[in-house]
């Protein structure tokens, strides 16, 4: 299938050309494909990729060369990793990557100019890089069903993010960073391992849910964990939780 989906993407460049009309959505769901090759360079005014529930296990780093895309949908493939090439998608503004077996990002991984929803769930991650931090338009961010175990503190850049889900990981502790995440409104870190959260989470100006069930939360705040989010913020900045989260968390 691989070559012959070479074959194709040739095709449809060469009848762009004669046409005088670029190709700019590709559009393969469950074709069983097994890669994106190396002919995926040729089409570069392509804006929207949709390659989801086929059998991807390589990317071509031709893939580097689209850059008029906006959105790329690898949804539930065979994927282990990334070209570094991705990352220089200038235009990209949507990446869904669920659903596949990714244990590491690549190097440069941040280096996205225009990525505002990130999908990353369901793959086998363990840590996310400190290169995050650069990924400065990011608005939406899924990492739920991973192996991560904390977050880097250089998550704390990402002042345009809102949306935060990463549920069913192994978040042990919080970076205090995250409380830099000014305009974050919804952080569901439900399914996890966490006893207690920084108090500069809920201080947050915008900051409307935090779900934290299911988690192995200190006494002290599982009680007001289900009493509702004001409840939650309020009980998370007072001076009583306050010392309880320094008292156990300094060294």
């Amino acid at each position: 299938m691989g070559t012959s989906f070479n074959k194709e993407l040739k095709s449809l460049h060469d009848k762009g050309e004669k046409s005088g009309h670029a190709v700019r959505e590709l559009a393969l769901r469950k074709k069983k494909l097994t890669s994106i090759p190396d002919n995926i360079g040729l089409l570069v005014q392509l804006e929207h990729m949709n390659v989801s529930q086929n059998a991807i296990k390589r990317i071509s780093p031709e893939i580097g060369k689209l850059q008029e895309l906006i959105t790329l949908n690898i949804h539930n493939n065979k994927l282990k990793d990334l070209p570094s090439e991705i990352s220089s998608l200038a235009k990209l503004e949507q990446l869904d990557l669920s659903v596949n077996h990714i244990d590491e990002l690549p190097r440069g991984f941040g280096n996205f100019q225009s990525l505002r929803i990130l999908h990353l769930s369901y793959n086998n991650l363990e840590e996310l890089p400190e290169q995050i931090q650069y990924l400065h338009t990011l608005e939406e961010f899924y990492c739920s069903f991973n192996w991560l175990t904390t977050f880097p503190p250089e998550i704390g850049a990402l002042k345009e993010l809102t949306k935060l889900k990463c549920t069913n990981n192994k978040l042990e502790v919080l970076p205090i960073e995250m409380g830099e995440m000014e305009n974050l409104v919804s952080c569901d870190l439900s399914s996890n391992q966490l006893n207690l959260v920084p108090p500069e989470l809920a201080a947050l100006p915008n900051l409307e849910e935090l779900a934290l069930s299911a988690n192995r939360l200190h006494p002290a705040l599982e009680g007001v964990a289900t009493g509702g989010a004001q409840a939650l913020f309020e009980y998370l900045q007072s001076g009583e939780y306050i010392a309880l989260y320094r008292d156990l968390t300094d060294d």
